[in-house]
């Protein structure tokens, strides 16, 4: 006998990153059924491989609750929104569509209730302050800056004056290492490589910086060293630039003169954007990202505000938004 009421709704908040997929599986109060994990799931750059394991991530979330309970279980009792990176262009999209237009054909018990794509930063930002207004900034392999215009009345998921469509969220920077994201991951990797160069080539000096790094990719300190870097580097992606971001902040930590600049510059960055735009001034502001234990404190100093750790998960965010969907669907 099923412990759980058959029509009950479940809510699955996917949180759908370039190196691992991971979801939990929600009650609508917010108590966590179940979680499984699969490899990575990148919308906007391989749609059919992510969309894969985002099914995959799915199905072991089903196998598992149907342990736990909801032995009758079926798609049409679950709602899905999966966090993205890229979910918003037109691409991912439009491949999305397509999917869901696929979808129509199966037998009703094998279409979920609901499914939906959002931003990464929009779950992101949804979890940070549980709904509720803030400014969020991420700095991993890539930094962006959101502010979520949240609910502000004290209803966590409102079902009337606020939901989905009436939330407003401004992103500032997230424009790809190339063209932006100072203080990133993959800027401080891409910036250490070109400060290295100039230390080769004896524009700058910086005994230590040089010594580590070369170490680092495995090339000898000698006159060939310039030329092995660049044929090693002239054409590596920002997940391959970001794995140096350890050994920068490394060198930073002890002190290194070039490090420390390039890690003062990834503040000022951030600390520019949230002051040229105000978005300090009345408040909350988070930090999250693998490189926020970095420059938490300096941008926090800088701001002369108080900046926290996000308590809750993307996935908890997918699964905010959803209620807000949820409630949109019933209410209006």
């Amino acid at each position: 006998m099923s412990t759980h009421d058959s029509s009950e709704l479940l809510y699955a908040g996917i949180d759908a990153g370039g190196t691992k997929c991971k979801g939990i599986l929600y009650t609508a109060s917010g108590v966590v059924v179940t979680e499984a994990l699969a490899g990575p799931a990148n919308v906007f750059s391989d749609f059919n491989s992510a969309i894969h394991n985002i099914e995959f991530v799915l199905n072991e979330l089903i196998t598992s609750a149907r342990l736990r309970g909801y032995e009758h279980l079926s798609k049409n009792r679950i709602m899905v929104c999966a966090a993205c990176a890229g979910a918003e262009t037109s691409i991912a999209q439009g491949n999305f569509a397509q999917y869901l237009e696929a979808q129509k054909s199966l037998e009703l018990d094998q279409q979920y209730h609901f499914f939906t794509l959002i931003s990464d930063l929009e779950a992101a930002c949804l979890a940070a302050n549980k709904g509720e207004e803030c400014v969020l900034i991420i700095v991993g392999t890539g930094s962006v800056i959101g502010h979520f215009h949240g609910q502000r009345h004290g209803q966590l998921l409102p079902h009337s004056s606020v939901n989905r469509n009436t939330a407003k969220l401004i992103q500032y920077g997230g424009h790809g290492f190339r063209l932006g994201d100072d203080a990133s991951g993959a800027f401080l990797g891409l910036h250490a490589i070109r400060l290295l160069l100039q230390t080769l080539d004896g524009i700058l000096t910086d005994v230590f910086f040089t010594e580590q790094l070369l170490a680092a990719m495995g090339i000898a300190n000698n006159r060939n060293a310039a030329k092995e870097v660049v044929a090693i580097w002239s054409s590596k992606q920002a997940k391959d630039y970001a794995e140096l971001a350890p050994v920068v902040v490394k060198l930073f930590e002890n002190g290194s003169e070039l490090a420390t600049s390039l890690i003062g510059q990834g503040a000022d960055y951030l600390t520019h954007i949230i002051k040229a735009n105000e978005l300090h001034k009345g408040r909350s502001v988070f930090m999250t990202g693998g490189l926020s234990y970095v420059y938490q404190k300096l941008v926090s100093q800088q701001l002369n505000i108080s900046i926290c750790q996000p308590e809750y998960c993307a996935e908890y965010g997918a699964f905010l938004y959803l209620r807000l969907e949820d409630g949109s669907r019933r209410f209006r």
